[in-house]
């Protein structure tokens, strides 16, 4: 049955009975790294909203680098276990963002862009570095 206002009537219903309407829940992911960053941890959000993602996808496309460190550092990263030479803790943060290297930093990214929508972010298309080429062919034969 379809009321008037266009509202499912059985979905009104027991929205009303609920007395409050649906949360999107909480999912974060847990990156883990090979190679130079091996050991390196990295829990992010996976949950942003879609103006947010486009956001960070655009700076991240267009090499806006720092712009885009800035809005993944505040709103996506979580924690992670990275130290610098002195043996202290980087902020999970904008700023610890800017403290790695831009290499570590686009990874981080390019691995969150990936489980959050479940595809490779094509950043590294135009790369002539055939070792990345490597590691995704290893990862989609698998």
């Amino acid at each position: 049955m379809v009321s008037t206002n266009g509202v499912h009537e059985d979905a009104r219903l027991k929205t009303e009975k609920k007395g409050r309407g649906f949360r999107i829940p909480e999912k974060t992911a847990h990156l883990t790294f090979e190679g130079d960053y091996e050991g390196a941890e990295v829990w992010v959000r996976l949950n942003v909203s879609f103006g947010e993602f486009l956001k960070i996808q655009q700076n991240n496309n267009s090499e806006n680098y720092g712009e885009m460190a800035q809005r993944f550092g505040d709103a996506m990263l979580v924690s992670w276990n990275l130290e610098d030479d002195g043996g202290n803790p980087i902020p999970a943060s904008a700023e610890g963002m800017m403290a790695i290297p831009v290499e570590f930093a686009t990874m981080i990214v390019n691995e969150w862009v990936e489980a959050t929508t479940g595809i490779p972010d094509p950043l590294g298309e135009g790369s002539d570095d055939l070792s990345t080429l490597a590691e995704a062919s290893t990862v989609l034969d698998g």
